[in-house]
Order: C-alpha cells, then sequence, then structure tokens
C-alpha cells in the first residue's frame, strides 16, 4: 500500500491505562443492547471523535455517552438496519446540541449492478478524511471479509490504497480495536451490502 489517509485526532478514543479504542457495545448494561447495540455505538465513538471530545477518555464517560446516543440512534427489532435511521436519529442528537451540520451518505444497494462504482466509494471516504470526519460505515452482509462482523456498525477512520486503486483497504474501530479491512472484497461480496455516511459541521 502506498497511499495512507487517516483522521488526525484517532487518539481521542483511546481509553487510557487500557489497550482499548472507541466504545465498546459489551459494556451496555441490558441484553438487548449489548445485542443490538452496534448502531448507537458507532454513534458515540463518532460522538466523542468528532464533536464532543473527553480526553482522557474513561470506560464511564464513554458508556454515559452510548446512552445518550442510544436515546437518538435507537435500534428496533432489526438492528439501526439503514443510513436513514442513523442519519436521522444522530442528526436530532446534533440538534439537540444545537449544532448545525450536513448530512453526506453513499447506499450501497443490495443489487450489485445498481451499485455506485468502486472509484465513487473511494473517493466519497477519502473526501469526508480529508475533511478529517470519520465515516460511519453499515455492513449489512460481510461477504469474503473475514475480518469484519456481519450485519454491524463499525467507524471508517483512514484509507490506504496503491496508487491505481488495484487494492483498498480502509481502518475501522469496532469492539475496541482499530484494523484495516479489505473495502474492494466487500464492495464486490457483500450480498446485502449497507452504505457510508458522514455528518459535517456547518462553523
Amino acid at each position: 500500500m502506498e497511499r495512507l489517509l487517516r483522521i488526525r485526532h484517532l487518539d481521542r478514543l483511546r481509553l487510557e491505562a487500557v489497550d482499548h479504542t472507541g466504545c465498546d457495545q459489551e459494556w451496555y448494561t441490558t441484553r438487548w443492547q449489548r445485542l443490538s447495540g452496534c448502531g448507537p455505538t458507532t454513534a458515540a465513538s463518532l460522538s466523542l471523535l468528532q464533536f464532543f471530545p473527553s480526553v482522557p477518555l474513561s470506560k464511564e464517560s464513554a458508556l454515559l455517552r452510548m446512552e445518550e446516543t442510544w436515546k437518538y440512534v435507537t435500534p428496533n427489532m432489526r438492528g439501526v438496519d439503514t443510513l436513514e435511521r442513523f442519519k436521522t436519529g444522530f442528526s436530532a442528537y446534533l440538534a439537540e446540541h444545537s449544532i448545525q451540520h450536513t448530512v453526506h451518505c453513499l447506499p450501497i444497494p443490495k443489487a450489485k449492478d445498481k451499485r455506485p462504482l468502486i472509484e465513487d466509494s473511494i473517493h466519497f471516504i477519502r473526501e469526508a478524511l480529508e475533511k478529517d470526519i470519520p465515516v460511519p460505515f453499515l455492513n449489512l452482509h460481510n461477504g469474503q471479509v473475514r475480518n469484519l462482523e456481519a450485519y454491524h456498525w463499525v467507524l471508517v477512520t483512514a484509507i490506504r490504497c496503491t496508487a491505481d486503486h488495484s487494492q483498498v483497504e480502509v481502518e475501522i474501530v469496532d469492539g475496541g480495536k482499530v484494523f484495516f479491512i479489505d473495502l474492494i472484497l466487500w464492495l464486490t461480496s457483500s450480498r446485502a451490502g449497507g452504505g457510508f455516511l458522514y455528518f459535517e459541521a456547518i462553523l
């Protein structure tokens, strides 16, 4: 990989004194929250990274943020299963805190012949990261990407690729860890799609 683009302040999500990055849905206090809470957990990590940094970050302060975002990005019986559900909930959360913003969305449809070009997905993610904005990622099916949990929300914080874009990986925050997954493999092998979005504050 030759080119790497990463947001500048990922350290905002590192918990003090432990090897853990970002919020973790396993911290929720009820079984239903732990089962379905990847959406609000990603929203909480997004909140702490982009809008309300709490440095140094503790598990207790992260969990408080998770409980707060749960009230807005709230799973139904299928979880937070659409970009629109995440967008509507997190936009309401930002509005409650008087943060004006715009939302950018890139749906990845289930039908492969209706999906955007791979270059469009790369451009969308790079556009956000160049503005130092992390990208929530809805993955309804992980395809052949073995290190990505199926039917899951994660937060994209970096992208790296070869010059010809024959190999492209994105860095994600999930379950306290930060690691890369193969973006092209997901885009070409996921059976259900999902999508990407980001929230840009209006200053």
